[in-house]
């Protein structure tokens, strides 16, 4: 046995030697890209409304009801800290690097991609619009993304390896995603068993062992977002329980507002006639984020009606949810078809480009505390953000590409590669999935995962037809 193992050791040295000059180079050429990049634009931006309670989160050390907690505490450790915005900016983008080092890594480990492929994916994934964009923000989504593609890579270096670790490493980065980017917690909870479960098709025989893992993985993904929420409560002093945030309420019913109707309300204990009195209309499904946020929107109204709003606002979701099961996926699939409409796309587009100025004062806290003067940042372009802003249809491109490119991963590799096919193929079929029921409006900065997970599949499906990668 002893000399068995000196022999894979032997055999892997050679492997290893290539695959660290390969991944030296990426780190070159993709920090090089990043900061010809920051010479060309050092603009930092905000988001209003999330921005400002991430800042404020930061300063005042307490949880924002409605938004991640996680992100508040980097930015106290490192623009709060030493008074300087950019420095976040400049920890978002090493993020950036290790994502593209990280990727092109499981490309060729674990995928098989030829190194030339796999270093151009990295390049692209240095200078995609919403990576460099978003690095530039004071928002969740380039670390947040950073998460969620560590939790997909560990998935997938399990369907290889089929090691324990790679679970464990699957349910810490995914409760990280959690805490960090909500909208992605039902493609975090559907893909934690997957990896398990399309191992048993390259070995029908480890049933036992599989088993095992598949316990070990729901068990430890329970067990670290539970331990998070358990956390939030206590860092928040919260009287009432939350899932995760503890405006998830506000969020469900934002939602599902349309499905509303006045007997919903009533078996939550509320007046039935709310729904008459929302101003824009809640039946108007274009109208669900003024649902969340309007002072006459549906939740402010059941505010005003119950002492424990966000427990009496899920009710009446669920209420709505149960009787008509079937029209989250009609709004969905409506809200598809907004992808397409000029009108609703430029607005959105220009809202997440921080158009929207921070109050006078938070500019002045943003001065004071975090050392950047942000007068007149929101109107004034820059190349990175003028570079973003042309890219409304490469994301709309993303988003419908992803299901083909999951489908067309199946069917090419479902032979040679059945396990790897089948979890590639499930993963963006999911997302896809999870964007058409989850997402309320039409959002570009809600797609910037999608890019990582299109350029993986575009990747590998060259790749598959050579069946696995040896270890």
């Amino acid at each position: 046995m002893s000399s068995t193992v000196a022999s894979n050791t032997a055999e892997d040295r050679p492997m290893r030697a290539p695959l660290a000059r390969e991944m030296l180079i990426v780190l070159v050429v993709v920090i090089a890209l990043k900061a010809a990049a920051w010479l060309l634009d050092p603009t930092m931006r905000t988001f209003v409304g999330d921005s400002s309670s991430y800042l404020w989160a930061a300063i005042s050390n307490l949880p924002p009801p409605d938004r991640s907690f996680t992100y508040p505490m980097i930015i106290r450790a490192t623009a709060l800290a030493h008074a300087n915005l950019i420095e976040l900016g400049w920890l978002q983008t090493l993020f950036g690097v290790l994502l593209c080092v990280f990727v092109q890594r499981s490309l060729r480990v674990d995928l098989g991609v030829k190194p030339a492929l796999a270093l151009g994916v990295a390049m692209a994934l240095a200078i995609e619009p919403g990576q460099l964009f978003f690095e530039r923000m004071v928002m969740t989504e380039t670390i947040g993304t950073f998460c969620f593609v560590m939790m997909v890579l560990a998935g997938i270096a399990h369907v290889r390896s089929g090691h324990l670790r790679s679970l464990l490493a699957m349910a810490v980065f995914g409760m990280l995603v959690a805490s960090l980017r909500l909208s992605l917690l039902p493609v975090v909870l559907g893909f934690a068993p997957l990896p398990v479960l399309v191992h048993l098709l390259a070995d029908h025989r480890r049933w036992l062992r599989a088993g095992l893992h598949l316990v070990v993985v729901i068990a430890a993904t329970l067990f670290c977002h539970k331990a998070y929420q358990l956390w939030y409560d206590t860092e928040s002093d919260a009287l009432e329980r939350s899932d995760y945030t503890h405006s998830s309420g506000r969020m469900r019913i934002g939602l599902l507002a349309p499905l509303v109707k006045p007997e919903h309300l009533a078996r939550a204990g509320l007046p039935s006639n709310l729904v008459e009195q929302t101003n824009p209309p809640s039946s108007d499904p274009h109208q669900r984020e003024a649902q969340i946020w309007s002072d006459t929107g549906l939740f402010m109204l059941i505010e005003q009606h119950s002492p424990h709003p966000d427990d009496s606002a899920r009710k009446v979701a669920m209420y709505a949810f149960r009787d008509d099961p079937t029209g989250l996926l009609r709004m969905g699939i409506s809200n598809l078809f907004d992808y397409f409409d000029h009108t609703i796309t430029t607005w959105r587009m220009q809202d997440d480009l921080g158009t929207r100025p921070p109050d006078d004062g938070m500019i002045a806290i943003i001065a004071q505390r975090f050392g950047y003067d942000a007068r007149g940042v929101a109107t004034r372009s820059s190349p990175i953000h003028a570079y973003y802003a042309s890219s409304r249809w490469y994301w709309v491109l993303l988003l419908f590409a992803l299901p083909l490119l999951a489908v067309a991963t199946w069917l090419r590799g479902r032979r040679s590669d059945p396990s790897m096919a089948a979890l590639l193929a499930l993963l963006g079929l999911g997302m896809f999935a999870s964007h058409v029921l989850f997402s309320h409006i039409v959002s570009f900065r809600y797609l910037h995962p999608m890019a990582v997970i299109v350029a993986i599949l575009i990747a590998y499906l060259p790749a598959s037809r050579s069946g696995a990668p040896r270890r």
